[in-house]
């Protein structure tokens, strides 16, 4: 039942992220062929994936389970692991497939634009990463795991987005009562988003302490992984023992 629980839930989210996955070509394609549009039109362009993604997780994680919908969804014969792991690889699918796309347009801004103003930028931010220790080979290194990283946090933000949802109603009922639908999703967004910014902070923070940089990314990595362990096995136990859509 999990490649079927994956499946629906890809399709319950398809229009939202096939829009995300649109724009995201659009941004690609200004800043290699515009480069003047993709400068200032960046922003607009990144808006609506930005909406668009949280139009989605209000889909997935909120009123399919909690909604006007979430009736049908409780009867589905359906294990806490597969409604887990279906919501949170359909959304895996989705924001890793428009990574690529991402890069393809800064490596296509660098190599066509005819202005230079991204390839300015580009420049500007290797010479930073240079000035700062950290080598070609380790930028290339960087680049070529993105992708698996871009996968991790975007399991962490699935696990993170379902557990919050019942954590939330489970220990501060008055909170939950309060926060409904859409406006939970942004609180948990926001939530999430200080904790990311808050890690990417820090670790700027100690860019030139050179090799203890990585020592101490791989130890961040591996506390969010437990994180990420830890409250898959809560949302997993929590839809096999306890999961009401009421």
């Amino acid at each position: 039942m999990l490649m079927k629980s994956i499946e629906m839930n890809i399709r319950m989210i398809q229009n939202p992220m096939g829009v995300s996955l649109t724009f995201f070509v659009l941004l690609a394609a200004s800043w290699t062929f515009m480069p003047l549009l993709g400068l200032f039109g960046t922003f607009f362009l990144l808006l609506v994936p930005v909406i668009c993604n949280y139009v989605a997780y209000n889909r997935l994680f909120n009123k399919s389970l909690y909604g006007e919908e979430a009736g049908v969804y409780a009867a589905l014969p359906l294990s806490g692991r597969d409604i887990v792991l279906g919501k949170v690889f359909a959304m895996m699918l989705w924001e890793t497939a428009a990574w690529p796309i991402f890069l393809l347009g800064i490596i296509g801004s660098y190599l066509y634009s005819d202005l230079g103003l991204i390839r300015m930028g580009i420049d500007s931010l290797l010479t930073e990463l240079v000035y700062r220790g950290v080598s070609p080979l380790t930028i290339g290194l960087l680049i070529g795991v993105s992708t698996v990283a871009l996968a991790f946090y975007s399991f962490l933000s699935g696990v993170y987005m379902l557990w919050f949802r019942f954590a939330l109603k489970k220990f501060t009922p008055k909170l939950s009562k309060k926060v409904k639908g859409f406006f939970n999703v942004l609180l948990a967004c926001l939530v999430l988003g200080i904790i990311r910014l808050g890690t990417e902070y820090f670790v700027q923070g100690i860019w030139n302490l050179g090799v203890a940089l990585f020592l101490i990314l791989a130890a961040v990595h591996i506390l969010l992984g437990i994180a990420a362990w830890k409250m898959y096995r809560a949302s997993v136990a929590y839809f096999e023992t306890g999961y009401s859509p009421m």
